[in-house]
C-alpha cells in the first residue's frame, strides 16, 4: 500500500523530473518509485556481489596438485 511521503528537492530538480516523467508518459510519483526500486534493487546487486567476492576469497579451491590428491584417497 502506498504511503505518503515528504521530500524537498531544489525547484529546478523538480522541473527537470516532472518534464522527464512527462516525456515518459507516466507522473511523477511513478518515476520517483521506479528510481528508488532501481537504486534499492543496485545496492543490492553489489552487496551480494561482494558478499560472493569475499566467500570466493576466503574459499579459494585447492591447487591442480591438492586436487588430484584428494583424488587419490
Amino acid at each position: 500500500m502506498p504511503v505518503p511521503v515528504t521530500i524537498e528537492i531544489e525547484q529546478e530538480l523538480l522541473e527537470r523530473t516532472t518534464r522527464l516523467a512527462a516525456q515518459r508518459g507516466i507522473s511523477l510519483n511513478q518515476l520517483v518509485s521506479q528510481q528508488l526500486e532501481r537504486a534499492t534493487a543496485q545496492d543490492e546487486y553489489t552487496r551480494l556481489q561482494q558478499k560472493v567476492a569475499e566467500h570466493r576469497r576466503l574459499n579459494k579451491p585447492a591447487m591442480p596438485a591438492q586436487r588430484a590428491a584428494k583424488r587419490r584417497s
